[in-house]
């Protein structure tokens, strides 16, 4: 009996502990969840004062209505588009066209003025004010029209100078092209690629089969299809897309995980391109895509057809570029560059002397910033200078 009592004494003293133990490591347990939450909330506040909170944004949101579609390039800029917001990993500004269709404020020319074509670069990804165009404006006291416009290569932008000159009326003194040594093969060879729907712009690409070089486009019903589905998506309501879109933390996250490596080859598997710069032309192997190094030629030709458009048009052609890699394609590229363009400025040693060790990047975007975009006007009114163009 009393060994009986002893025991039920013990049991009952072991429940006790068992008791305590238990509710010991829940309130240690909710105390953690409760710092983890906390330093969550503090590090979402701070991260969100700085840059990274741009990885939120999208990579690039033009204003609805800002394009319109055309037979020849596929879309074009509006005409005298009124300011909107663009969007992008970076600092947010407003957008709009002039009269000609150009991104630009659309004041008077005069006789000697300069046109500026090519891709986003020229476009800008910068307040207005802060682009090379009107920084170099400024500079050389010139009127400088800027015609960019973003993913486009030089046979899209010859369409568009001769376009916009002829609205004006008058041929520039001279045409500066910014030449992207990355996405403008890609773009020529998908030359046009684009429709619009709704006033957005879209990709007509479904495939280019780099072993024969056969490109095939969505028709235009399954254009209007796949724009309407990319619609609805936005539309209605997802929790990744609304946790990357507000939290700072969730959106690196993605990022890390959705980076995918910039300037990769084909894959040997599949060499197909089904996405504009799903990978770049300038890496594929040729011996193995011979249809490759003839596109290549071709994307040349329409560098040439620049520089005749130019001659024709009585005015010097400056073609500009941000380094130029030693390899492959690019070694071709130079030596056409060296004998075929009289009027040839590489930016990227100049643009790093200037520099200094300072970011001429957005953080989260790979175009110029503010600072880049003054250093390259600078350096590019030097050049005019010193070629006796000013």
């Amino acid at each position: 009996m009393g060994r009986d009592i002893h025991r039920l004494a013990g049991d009952s003293l072991h429940i006790r502990t068992c008791r305590r133990s238990a509710r010991s490591v829940l309130a240690n347990a909710s105390l953690l969840a409760a710092s983890l939450v906390v330093g969550l909330i503090v590090l979402e506040i701070v991260l969100g004062q700085t840059h990274y909170r741009d990885l939120t944004l999208p990579r690039s949101d033009y204003p609805p209505g800002y394009f319109v579609a055309d037979l020849e390039l596929g879309a074009d800029l509006g005409i005298d588009r009124p300011p909107a917001t663009f969007r992008m990993r970076g600092p947010s500004f407003e957008v709009f066209t002039d009269h000609w269709g150009c991104f630009d404020q659309g004041g008077p020319l005069g006789d000697d003025y300069m046109l500026a074509v090519g891709d986003s670069s020229t476009w800008g990804y910068v307040r207005p004010a802060d682009r090379w165009t009107e920084q170099l404006e400024t500079l050389s006291g010139e009127r400088i029209l800027n015609c960019g416009v973003s993913g486009t290569g030089p046979r899209y932008q010859r369409i568009k100078a001769q376009r916009t000159i002829a609205r004006a009326g008058t041929a520039p003194k001279v045409i500066l092209v910014l030449y992207d040594t990355w996405n403008d093969f890609n773009d020529d060879a998908v030359f046009p690629g684009y429709g619009v729907v709704d006033g957005y712009r879209g990709h007509t690409l479904k495939a280019l089969d780099l072993r024969t070089g056969v490109l095939t486009r969505h028709t235009p019903e399954e254009f209007l299809r796949r724009y309407r589905r990319f619609l609805a998506r936005q539309e209605s309501f997802d929790l990744a897309r609304f946790l990357t879109g507000h939290l700072t933390i969730a959106a690196m996250i993605d990022h890390v995980l959705s980076g995918q490596p910039r300037r990769r080859a084909a894959p040997a598997e599949h060499p197909v391109l089904e996405q504009r710069y799903d990978f770049f032309l300038w890496n594929v192997d040729t011996a193995r895509y011979p249809w490759v190094a003839e596109a290549f030629e071709r994307h040349l030709d329409n560098l040439r057809a620049l520089q005749e458009m130019a001659d024709e048009q009585g005015a010097v052609l400056v073609l500009i570029t941000d380094g130029i890699p030693q390899e492959g394609l690019h070694g071709r590229l130079r030596a056409f560059l060296g004998s075929e363009i009289p009027y040839h400025l590489d930016l990227a040693e100049p643009m790093a002397q200037a520099a200094q060790g300072r970011r001429i990047r957005h953080h989260h975007d790979p175009h110029w910033n503010a600072l880049g975009n003054r250093l390259a006007a600078g350096i590019i009114h030097r050049y005019l200078i010193e070629a006796g163009l000013l």
